[in-house]
C-alpha cells in the first residue's frame, strides 16, 4: 500500500488509478467553469473550477476575473474585494485551438452580526441561527461573527448525490479567531424540522484547503489554488420548535439539511480529565455520510476509537503534547486513492474513506490524521496556507512517525523508510527526465526517526514554538487565540536546533542505519530484498541514487578508468537545491595505492563525506568529511585496495526557503595513485643475470631496471660503493634506481649459497623495489645501507635465515624514509629473526617509517627499532597494523 499527500492529508492507495489517454486526438477540451460559491458575501472568496479534466495534453489557461487576462492553471482561487457582478472568463488552448467559457459570481453583502464575547460567554443571533458561547472560553474579548449566506445544497452536489438531502434555508458562516476545547452550539431554527429527530437531519459543512497534488497530478499545469470540500456532521439534538443544535469549535460554514436516509453517527463522550485542561480522552463524533463500507459500522468505528485514544495516550498523557479534545470523524466517499484527510486550517476534523478495507488501515489512518491535528492545534490558519509550498517535508514525515510510534506492532501501509534522494525533502516538488514526478514527503519519516533519536523530542519542542509565534496566550484562557503572523515549521527546526546536520543524517539513513532500534515488523524499516532495494537496505548495505542496479557504481581499473591523476574517473552529481543528497560507490579489483577524490568548487555550500569500507563486512575502516565545497579544498585521500569500498556522500545542507529552481551539476573526479608511481623514464629491460649486472653497475641515478618475467639468480660478488666508499659483498647491489619485476609471483631474485652468508639484495641511497619476489633463502632479504629513501611496492621477501629487512641509517646521510606498501615479509626456518630490524646512527638524520597493506608474519619480532639515549636521530614508525600475525615476542617492539 502507498501513502500519497493531500494538503496535510494522508492519502493510501489501495485502490490502483491508472491514468488517462488524454483527448485521443480529439481536440481542445471544453471549458465548463463552476463557481464555489456563485453568490458570496464581500469579500468574496472563490473557488472557480474550469471543468476540464485533464488527460496529459499540453494546455494553457488563461484567466480573466474583470481587471485583465492572466496565466494560470486549471483550477483558480479569487477574492472579490467590492459588490457586483463579476465576469470570470477563461480560455483553454493547446496552441493551435482553444476554448472559452463564462460564469458569474454576485458578490454582494450578506446579512451578518458581530459580537464580543468575554469570560461569561454569551451568543451571537444572525436569521434563524443562533452561536452560544459557554463561560470560560477565554479570559478577554472576543469577537465572534456570524454571516448568512445563500444555500450550498447545489455547490455540494460534486461530493454528494443530489438526493441525498435537502437544504433547509440559509447557510451560516461561523469565524472565530479561536480554537475551543469546549463544544460551542450552533443552533438554526427551521420550521421543517419540527418532529424530525437528530438522525433525520445534519449538518452539511464547506471547508477550503491546499491541494497537494498525486504524483499522476504533478504537472505544470496542475492549480495550487485552493479548493471547496463538504462533509456531513450530526445534529446533537432537535427542540420542540424545530431548532436544531450542533458542535463547533472555532469557525465552520454549515447548513441545515434533512436526509433522505438517516446519518449513522456515533458520539462518545470525553472522559473525566486527569489534570486542568486534559481529558483522559476526546470528545469523539463518528458519522458515516457515505454507504457501503468495506468493513462492517462497528468495526469501521472500534477502530477509529481505539487510533484515536492510543494516539491521544501516547502524545497527549504520556508526552504532554496540546491535543484536540474534540474530534469529528466523518467517514464518507474520498477520491480514489486517499485513505483520509485533515484540512491545513482545522483541528478537529478529520475524513476518512468508506473504501478503506481493514481495522488496521483504518487504526493507522486515524494516527496519522490524529497528528495533523495536533500540528493544527499549534499553529494558526495563516500559516497553514502554506503547508504544499513548505511544510509538507515536517507535515508528513511526522506524521508518518507519529503513525508508526502509536502502531509500532503492525507493518506500515506502505513502508516509508526509503533512503533520502534528491526529492525528499525539496520543494516544490519538480518532474526530473522523464520519471513522473513523486510526492516524497512521507519518506521524511527516517530523517525524523534520527532526528529524535540524534534529539529526543525535538518534535514536540517544533510543534509547541509553532504554537509561541502564531498564538496569543490569554492568562485563564480556555483555549489559544490566534495571530495573523506566518511562520514555516521550518523557522522553529532552524530556532530550536541549528546544529542539526543534513550530512549526519544521510550518513546514517545510508550507512550506519542504527537511529530506530524498536522496528519490529519484518523488513518494516530496514530490507536487503530486492522487491524492496529502494528502502534503507539491510545494516551496512549502501543504496546508491540508482537504487537497485547500483548504477552510481564507479568501477577504477587500470587502463580504463581511474588509475592516474591523468586518467581520472568521472562522476557526474546533481542536487536540487535544500536538503538533497547524492551516493556513488568507487570500487577496484586491481589496483592498489592512494585513492584520491577531487571535488570540484561548487556556487552555493555542498557537503561531502567520503568513507572507507571493508568490501566484504561494509565495516568502516575510515572517513573524511569536507564542509562547503564552495570553498577550494585538497583531495581527499586515502590507502585503498581490492579490499575495500569507497562510498561518497555530497549534499545540499542548507535548511532554507525558498529553494531555487535550479539543478546543481557538478563532477567529482576519482582515482588510484600507485604508491610507487610510474617508472622513470630511462627504462633498461633485462632478461638474465648478466644483463642483471651490467645494468646494475651502469645505470644512471634515477633509472629504471626491468626484469622479466622469471627467476633470476645472480652469483655473489663485490661492488664497489659511490664516492670512493670502499668495496661491498652481496648477489645484488642497487644504487638510486628503481628495480622492477613482471610481478611478485612473476619474476623472482633467488638467492642462494656462497661465502656471503650476510648479505644477499642490497640497496645504497635512493631505491625502489617493486612488483617483484625476493627468495632470500638462508640469507638476509633485504639490506640498506647509507640509505636515503627506501620503498617496497608490491614485494615479496621470503627468508629461513635471516632478517625480513635491515635498514641503516648511517651517519651524516639526512633525514630517511622507508615506505612498506602492499608487501610480505615471511620467515619459515627454526631460529627465528626479526622481520624488520631499524636503527640510525648518531648524527644520522632521523627515520620515517610507514607499513600499509603489508604482511609481517612468522619471526621473533616482527618490527623492531631503537632510539639511542645518546643519539641525535630517531625513527618513527606509523602502519595500520595490518597483516601482522604469528610473531612470537612482539609484532612491534620498540
Amino acid at each position: 500500500m502507498r501513502f500519497a499527500g493531500r494538503l496535510g492529508f494522508l492519502w493510501v492507495a489501495f485502490i490502483v488509478v491508472f491514468a488517462g489517454c488524454g483527448n485521443g486526438g480529439g481536440g481542445v477540451p471544453s471549458a465548463a467553469l463552476i463557481a464555489d460559491p456563485e453568490v458570496c458575501d464581500v469579500p468574496c472568496e472563490v473557488v472557480i473550477d474550469s471543468g476540464v479534466e485533464l488527460g496529459g495534453e499540453e494546455l494553457t489557461f488563461t484567466w480573466d476575473f474583470g481587471d485583465g487576462p492572466v496565466e494560470g492553471t486549471v483550477r483558480a482561487f479569487h477574492i472579490f474585494e467590492t459588490a457586483g457582478m463579476h465576469a470570470v472568463s477563461v480560455t483553454v488552448s493547446d496552441g493551435q485551438s482553444s476554448t472559452t467559457d463564462t460564469v458569474t459570481v454576485q458578490a454582494a453583502v450578506q446579512p451578518k452580526t458581530s459580537g464580543d464575547i468575554d469570560e461569561g460567554g454569551g451568543a451571537v443571533s444572525q436569521g434563524a441561527c443562533t452561536v452560544t458561547v459557554p463561560g470560560g472560553i477565554a479570559s478577554e474579548a472576543f469577537t465572534v461573527e456570524v454571516t448568512e449566506l445563500p444555500s450550498m445544497e447545489l455547490a455540494s452536489e460534486w461530493k454528494f448525490d443530489a438526493e441525498r438531502f435537502e437544504a433547509l434555508g440559509s447557510a451560516f458562516d461561523v469565524s472565530m479567531l479561536l480554537k475551543a476545547h469546549t463544544a460551542i452550539d450552533i443552533a438554526v431554527k427551521a420550521p421543517e424540522a419540527e418532529g424530525a429527530g437528530p438522525s433525520d437531519l445534519a449538518w452539511l459543512v464547506r471547508r477550503l484547503g491546499r491541494p497537494h497534488p498525486q504524483a499522476d497530478e504533478l504537472e505544470s499545469n496542475v492549480s495550487p489554488a485552493l479548493i471547496a470540500n463538504y462533509m456531513l456532521l450530526p445534529v446533537t439534538r432537535v427542540d420542540a420548535d424545530g431548532t436544531a443544535h450542533g458542535d463547533i469549535y472555532g469557525r465552520m460554514r454549515a447548513q441545515l439539511v434533512r436526509m433522505a436516509e438517516p446519518l449513522d453517527a456515533e458520539r462518545v463522550s470525553a472522559e473525566a480529565g486527569l489534570a486542568t485542561k486534559v481529558v483522559a480522552s476526546p470528545l469523539l463524533v463518528t458519522s458515516f455520510a457515505h454507504a457501503p463500507t468495506k468493513l462492517s459500522r462497528q468495526a469501521f468505528q472500534a477502530a477509529i476509537r481505539e487510533g484515536i485514544n492510543r494516539s491521544h495516550d501516547l502524545f497527549v498523557l504520556a508526552n504532554g503534547y496540546r491535543g484536540p479534545e474534540v474530534i469529528v470523524v466523518s467517514v464518507t466517499k474520498l477520491k480514489p486513492g486517499t485513505a483520509g484527510t485533515v484540512d491545513v486550517t482545522d483541528h478537529d476534523l478529520i475524513e476518512l474513506s468508506n473504501a478503506i478495507p481493514t481495522s488496521d488501515q483504518v487504526k493507522k489512518a486515524v494516527a496519522h490524521e490524529y497528528f495533523h491535528l495536533v500540528q493544527n492545534i499549534n499553529r494558526n490558519r495563516a500559516s497553514g496556507l502554506f503547508y504544499y509550498d513548505q511544510d509538507g517535508w515536517f507535515v508528513e514525515g511526522t506524521a508518518a512517525w507519529a503513525m508508526d510510534e502509536v502502531f509500532d506492532e503492525m507493518p506500515s501501509l506502505d513502508d516509508y523508510y526509503y533512503a533520502p534522494t534528491v526529492e525528499r525533502f525539496w520543494k516544490p516538488l519538480l518532474k526530473l527526465s522523464n520519471q513522473p514526478p513523486r510526492t516524497d514527503t512521507y519518506q521524511a519519516v527516517a530523517f525524523w526517526k534520527w532526528a529524535e533519536a540524534k534529539n529526543a523530542g525535538i518534535i514536540k519542542l517544533i510543534v509547541e514554538d509553532q504554537f509561541v509565534r502564531t498564538h496569543e496566550t490569554l492568562p485563564g484562557a480556555e483555549g489559544p487565540i490566534e495571530n495573523n503572523q506566518w511562520v514555516d515549521f521550518l523557522t522553529s527546526f532552524k530556532a530550536l536546533w541549528a546544529g542539526a546536520d543534513f550530512l549526519e543524517f544521510v550518513y546514517n539513513a545510508r550507512y550506519v542505519k542504527d537511529f530506530d532500534t524498536e522496528e519490529i515488523a519484518p523488513r518494516e524499516l530496514w530490507s536487503s530484498h530486492a522487491e524492496t532495494a529502494e528502502r534503507l537496505g539491510a545494516p551496512k548495505q549502501v543504496i546508491t541514487e540508482a537504487d537497485t542496479a547500483l548504477a552510481r557504481r564507479t568501477d577504477i581499473a587500470p587502463g580504463s578508468l581511474g588509475d592516474a591523476e591523468s586518467n581520472p574517473a568521472l562522476v557526474e552529481f546533481g542536487l536540487l537545491p535544500h536538503l538533497s543528497a547524492h551516493v556513488t560507490r568507487f570500487r577496484s579489483f586491481d589496483l592498489t595505492g592512494t585513492l584520491h577524490v577531487r571535488f570540484p568548487k561548487t556556487q552555493v555550500p555542498v557537503d561531502a563525506r567520503v568513507i572507507i569500507i571493508d568490501a566484504k563486512s561494509k565495516d568502516l575502516i575510515e572517513s573524511s568529511t569536507v564542509r562547503d565545497l564552495s570553498k577550494e579544498h585538497g583531495d581527499v585521500t586515502h590507502d585503498f585496495d581490492p579490499g575495500k569500498e569507497a562510498i561518497v556522500f555530497v549534499v545540499d545542507p542548507q535548511w532554507t526557503y525558498p529553494p531555487s529552481t535550479t539543478k546543481l551539476l557538478a563532477t567529482m573526479k576519482a582515482w588510484v595513485e600507485d604508491r610507487c608511481g610510474a617508472l622513470p623514464s630511462n627504462v633498461i629491460d633485462v632478461t638474465d643475470e648478466d644483463e642483471l649486472y651490467a645494468a646494475l653497475t651502469t645505470a644512471p641515478a634515477g633509472s629504471a631496471i626491468r626484469l622479466s618475467a622469471g627467476s633470476f639468480a645472480p652469483t655473489a660478488t663485490t661492488w664497489a660503493l659511490p664516492n670512493d666508499g670502499g668495496e661491498w659483498p652481496a648477489h645484488v647491489l642497487a644504487k638510486d634506481v628503481t628495480l622492477a619485476g613482471a610481478g611478485k609471483d612473476q619474476t623472482t631474485i633467488a638467492i642462494r649459497g656462497d661465502e656471503f652468508s650476510s648479505v644477499g639484495l642490497t640497496t645504497y641511497g635512493n631505491v625502489t623495489l617493486r612488483d617483484l619476489t625476493i627468495d632470500a633463502g638462508a640469507f638476509a632479504g633485504v639490506t640498506a645501507i647509507a640509505a636515503k629513501d627506501l620503498t617496497l611496492c608490491n614485494v615479496d621477501v621470503q627468508t629461513y635465515g635471516g632478517d625480513g629487512l635491515y635498514f641503516n641509517q648511517w651517519s651524516g646521510n639526512g633525514d630517511g624514509f622507508l615506505g612498506i606498501y602492499n608487501s610480505s615479509l615471511t620467515f619459515e626456518g627454526s631460529e627465528r629473526h626479526a622481520g624488520m630490524d631499524l636503527y640510525c646512527e648518531e648524527q644520522s638524520g632521523n627515520l620515517g617509517v610507514e607499513i600499509l597493506n603489508s604482511e609481517i608474519s612468522g619471526w621473533y619480532i616482527g618490527v623492531g627499532y631503537t632510539n639511542y639515549s645518546d643519539s641525535s636521530c630517531a625513527v618513527s614508525l606509523a602502519t595500520d597494523c595490518q597483516g601482522f600475525s604469528d610473531n612470537e615476542l612482539a609484532n612491534v617492539m620498540h
